[in-house]
């Protein structure tokens, strides 16, 4: 979409047979060109899943180099993550081309292998920031805080990955979903502080409560076509929406 408004149009074209998501853009100078990852919630082929080239003028692409996560420019360089390491290696921004051998900057940034991201950002004057350490390592907690920052309790053991939390509609529930991948919908009780699993042996994500917190709404195998399902607390069923 131009900076003046209007029609969106789509930028990439999924091709279906390879890959299921596009994500992490990241434009280079000349503000037509941009750089992205192309792969698959179902694991794919390695030799499609990497770094690709597109432009705001044309919807084809080609790839640049095969990766598991998202890409920077800066300097000159494309950044990104191989063989467990962030490398840095010369990239021409015109034609899309990386040349001489990468360079191991990180060996143990983190890495969310559920986004396919790397911790890190680059800036154009050589200065570079990153968290260090593994997602499995460091976990996840759910923690209030008031209105002005201060933290006044947790809420929940730690989690191996946990995102799109959601508290239901009377704010003694949360629903959250857990895992690396698969990933499951998960609701703990905040007066009981107990937990209960929703979902088994799916991908799901973004659950969603009722406006009574009867039921939860939540997408089953996203980029897959499972559409989205409901689970009713009080009659512990799913059914299709």
């Amino acid at each position: 979409m131009s900076a003046q408004g209007g029609t969106a149009v789509p930028a990439t074209v999924l091709d279906k047979e390879k890959h299921t998501t596009h994500r992490w853009p990241w434009f280079l100078p000349d503000g037509k060109h941009f750089i992205f990852l192309a792969t698959s919630h179902t694991g794919g082929r390695p030799e499609y899943d990497g770094i690709y080239l597109g432009s705001v003028d044309s919807t084809q692409t080609h790839m640049v180099v095969a990766s598991d996560s998202g890409a920077q420019y800066a300097s000159g360089h494309l950044f990104y993550r191989a063989n467990r390491a962030l490398v840095a290696q010369p990239f021409d921004p015109t034609a899309g081309k990386l040349s001489g051998s990468p360079v191991p900057l990180i060996s143990n940034v983190r890495y969310d292998s559920g986004v396919w991201r790397s911790i890190f950002a680059v800036s154009q004057n050589g200065l570079m920031v990153y968290q260090t350490g593994s997602a499995a390592a460091a976990g996840t907690r759910l923690v209030w805080f008031d209105r002005s920052g201060k933290q006044t309790g947790d809420a929940g053991q730690r989690e191996n990955g946990l995102f799109d939390v959601t508290l239901s509609p009377d704010g003694k529930r949360v629903a959250f979903v857990a895992g690396n991948p698969p990933t499951d919908v998960w609701v703990f009780d905040l007066e009981r502080k107990t937990k209960t699993r929703i979902t088994f042996e799916e991908t799901v994500q973004y659950p969603a409560w009722s406006p009574d917190g009867k039921t939860l709404a939540f997408a089953v195998n996203p980029g897959q076509g499972g559409g989205l399902q409901a689970f009713t607390s009080s009659s512990s069923n799913r059914r299709h929406l």
